[in-house]
């Protein structure tokens, strides 16, 4: 579940086994699992987008991307910056 996209799609996968079959904690267990891995590799994205876009002179755009990031992962006091 390394390359992008891939998370994002066992998420979606994961989801839909928690709903066909809720009595399955292995699924539950897996879906957030992959959750928290997809928010972490989106918010590490974002970031590097918005450095980028900094780094171009697009603040406005930059600043967006950060709050993104900040917003996915709230405990990260970093990305707050």
């Amino acid at each position: 579940m390394e390359a992008v996209g891939e998370v994002e799609e066992a998420v979606k996968h994961f989801k839909m086994a928690v709903t066909y079959a809720p009595t399955v904690p292995e699924y539950r267990t897996l879906y957030e699992e992959a959750a928290v891995q997809a928010r972490t590799e989106r918010s590490r994205r974002l970031m590097a987008m918005g450095a980028e876009e900094y780094d171009l002179g697009f603040a406005a755009t930059a600043a967006q991307h950060y709050g993104e990031a900040a917003d996915l992962m709230p405990t990260m006091g970093s990305y707050a910056f």
